[in-house]
């Protein structure tokens, strides 16, 4: 707080923000954000260890994979200490074993999400296959039809297969509110523990090969389109972003391509302080070689 209001002449402002909270008395979160127009704040630590890093003198380049990251670098002068060190990024099996019961709890809660939109809406659905022969069975044999409270068929469609009745204007119960409730909060703490987890890998990185890293020219999104299953599980542009991140403002070298951000002489945007703190988790395994240079 002293970093962020210790100047007068700053200007800052106060932002009550209130979110969706299910597990908070009331179902909502209350935060108060802290913006200013000015640099962020960086913790001495972290200050230290940046610096540490750009006393490397090593120059690197990131190989960036779908479902991995590789990195290696050399020192400038080659007659340094320390050669060819390479670093290994990819999803050992724990991390398999945690996504795929994520996965499963959103697949479960999904499908508890659509049992309560049809219970709540039955004359919006068609009938199951199944549901409709025992009806057809019970009209045969001259017995009174059954009420189907949860319909298993498609939604009623016009010939265009649009919707009759549009998804907004559904009865919605509050047990499908809760649920839909505790899904974005899963959201939120599925990327904030990505988050936490990307800066630890990326401060690793650059705590070994310096900040002065050339990342190969891809497109990530077409990368998307093709392995989505696979970028989403080990996510390369959260790590990347990170790792840009790490290196804010380094001197580049000459003829050093950096993985740095803007230079002194650009304006600083606003800087934005929360009073929720990120959950930490463990960061992916990294394995790390040196070898003498040759």
């Amino acid at each position: 707080m002293e970093h962020y209001l210790a100047n007068p002449d700053r200007w800052h402002k106060v932002d009550v923000v209130r979110s969706r909270d299910p597990g908070r008395p009331g179902g909502w979160r209350y935060e108060a954000h802290l913006s200013i127009l000015g640099p962020g704040h960086t913790s001495p630590a972290v200050a230290a260890r940046r610096h540490a890093a750009t006393g490397l003198h090593r120059r690197g380049g990131i190989d960036v994979n779908v479902s991995s990251l590789a990195v290696v670098s050399v020192p400038i002068d080659p007659a340094g200490p320390v050669g060819l060190v390479a670093t290994y990024l990819a999803k050992t099996g724990a991390d398999r074993e945690r996504l795929a019961a994520q996965q499963l709890r959103q697949r479960r809660r999904n499908r508890a999400l659509d049992r309560s939109r049809r219970t709540s809406n039955p004359a919006q659905y068609r009938l199951s296959p199944r549901q409709q022969r025992r009806a057809d069975r019970r009209h045969a044999a001259a017995l009174p039809p059954v009420t189907v409270t949860t319909p298993g068929g498609p939604r009623l469609a016009n010939a265009a297969g649009t919707p009759r009745q549009a998804y907004r204007r559904d009865t919605l119960s509050d047990h499908y509110r809760h649920l839909r409730a505790h899904a974005a909060a899963a959201g939120v703490a599925r990327t904030r523990s990505g988050h936490t987890r990307a800066r630890i890998a990326a401060a690793g990185i650059v705590a070994v090969h310096g900040p002065h890293l050339t990342v190969e020219d891809c497109d990530l999104s077409t990368w998307a389109r093709r392995w989505g299953r696979g970028i989403h599980a080990f996510t390369p542009g959260m790590l990347l972003h990170a790792i840009s991140h790490e290196t804010p403002r380094s001197p580049k070298l000459p003829g050093v391509a950096g993985c740095s951000g803007p230079g002194p002489g650009t304006p600083p945007g606003p800087s934005t302080a929360s009073a929720a703190p990120a959950s930490p988790n463990t960061c992916a395994t990294a394995g790390t070689t040196a070898r003498p240079a040759a």
